[in-house]
């Protein structure tokens, strides 16, 4: 899969990151031992990105923060060439959150279509599988035919009954994430 239709279909994911005190300051944690090693932790959670700046900066109450969104595809340019990328939370989290958002989307259409119970909707069984965010790009660069041809990148709150959300309609009449 080349670059651009890796970053077509991850540009429609917001990540929150970047947590700002100021319009030129950010945030970043750096080692104690050794100030040249620093971690940037991008959320897709925008509640999660607000809780931990408010938690980092609960010392120094005259200071107000905020986060920043910036879509998956551009931290991905900028973090692929200048280090490593780690999303939070843990893939397993992920992977289980996917999982409840998927059955209760499939519900949801199910009863749209008034179809409580019985045949799904689709004949094809979802597969779910979360892993760093580097090997999943790595092997999409590297298979360039097989099984992520139909690979997407669904992001926090969007209903796969209802649709996107208005937040990235825009961004979804842009790009194509799914390839079928």
């Amino acid at each position: 899969m080349s670059d651009k239709e890796i970053g077509d279909r991850s540009s429609m994911t917001p990540v929150y990151g970047r947590i700002k005190v100021s319009c030129e300051e950010s945030v970043q944690m750096v080692s104690p031992i050794d100030e040249r090693k620093s971690l940037l932790g991008y959320f897709f959670s925008k509640a999660n990105a607000m809780a931990f700046g408010e938690y980092t900066f609960s010392s120094i109450p005259s200071r107000e923060n905020f986060v920043v969104s910036e879509a998956l595809d551009d931290v991905l340019d900028y973090h692929i060439e200048n280090g490593p990328i780690r999303l939070i939370p843990d893939a397993y989290e992920v992977k289980n959150a996917l999982q409840d958002d998927l059955e209760k989307s499939l519900a949801k259409a199910r009863a749209a279509a008034g179809q409580d119970e019985g045949p799904k909707l689709v004949d094809t069984e979802a597969h779910i599988e979360v892993a760093s965010l580097e090997d999943i790009i790595r092997s999409m660069k590297d298979n360039s035919t097989s099984e992520w041809n139909n690979a997407f990148f669904e992001y926090p709150g969007e209903d796969i009954g209802t649709g996107p959300s208005p937040h990235m309609e825009r961004k979804r009449a842009e790009s194509v994430i799914f390839n079928p």
